[in-house]
């Protein structure tokens, strides 16, 4: 298991992580979402120990990971900048891996290589971003992780190498147990392969918790009333989110707010699908959000 404890970190005179706290058990991915400079990429630099975090603890089943050499040998890490060697090939920096890591699985790279077709003779400076992106995520598979931290993932991929990557993400979990902490802005990317998610506001995780359960806490209903909508439900403090459609209005709130909408005059009232993209949004930035 991941448990992060209490994590703060501050740049000067600014907090950016401020009493983070998370569990992530083993064999699940979990995936953090929240907006630009909020606090993502500091929290990931600071499990896998880039940064080093000013108060609070994290440990990876019982070791500390900022302390622990055993521990960092079970973790991979494709951060959002990815600054190899540049003038090193594509198979200087197979063997550099294979050299540093004891469990580097040839077969895997092999099979991971015959997916993402990148050349072993290409120098890193020649290669595009999405390369990158492609070598670095196909490398930390490769050391056979027990715990895998990515940011942004997909970013600079096109779409046909984003499907696939998030496939061999799945098929990985699957496969092989592997633990991984996921930062993304794409949340119908994190809704496809997450088993949890975390919502980060602030540098403090605003919401938690296993995907389908946050989906069985929030509703999204279309409801015409007989008349304006109704005072108990306009200022009602589960509800998050209206949008007027004509006569029809488009709510988002917790659960009860469902009953409640049972519970007075209407015409018509469908509950609709939420998502997790619609949940990050009218939780995040709807105005009954505390």
């Amino acid at each position: 298991m991941l448990k992060i404890e209490n994590l703060h970190k501050a740049f000067d005179t600014t907090d950016v992580l401020r009493g983070v706290d998370l569990q992530l058990s083993e064999g699940t991915i979990l995936g953090i979402l929240g907006p630009n400079g909020m606090g993502k990429t500091t929290l990931l630099k600071c499990v896998v120990g880039i940064l080093e975090p000013d108060r609070g603890k994290i440990t990876w089943e019982g070791m500390n990971l900022l302390t622990s050499v055993e521990a960092k040998y079970c973790v991979g890490y494709v951060g959002e900048q990815r600054n190899y060697y540049p003038r090193f090939r594509v198979e200087d920096l197979v063997r550099f891996y294979r050299m540093s890591y004891p469990n580097w699985d040839h077969e895997q790279y092999r099979r991971l290589q015959g997916i993402f077709e990148l050349p072993s003779e290409q120098r890193i400076a020649n290669l595009s971003r999405g390369m990158k992106a492609q070598l670095a995520f196909l490398l930390n598979l490769s050391i056979m992780p027990d715990l895998l931290i990515l940011d942004e993932p997909t970013s600079g991929l096109d779409p046909a190498v984003r499907k696939e990557v998030l496939r061999v993400m799945v098929d990985q979990t699957a496969a092989c147990g592997t633990t991984m902490l996921v930062s993304s802005n794409n949340a119908g990317e994190l809704e496809r392969i997450c088993d949890a998610v975390a919502f980060i506001r602030d540098g403090e995780i605003a919401l938690q918790g296993p995907l389908e359960e946050l989906r069985r806490r929030f509703a999204a209903v279309h409801v015409i009333f007989d008349g304006e909508m109704p005072a108990e439900i306009a200022d009602c403090c589960d509800l998050l989110y209206v949008e007027r459609l004509g006569r029809m209005y488009a709510l988002v709130g917790r659960r009860p707010l469902l009953s409640r909408l049972q519970a007075v005059d209407t015409v018509y009232l469908e509950p609709v699908d939420t998502s997790l993209e619609d949940i990050y949004i009218y939780y995040m930035e709807g105005p009954n959000h505390e």
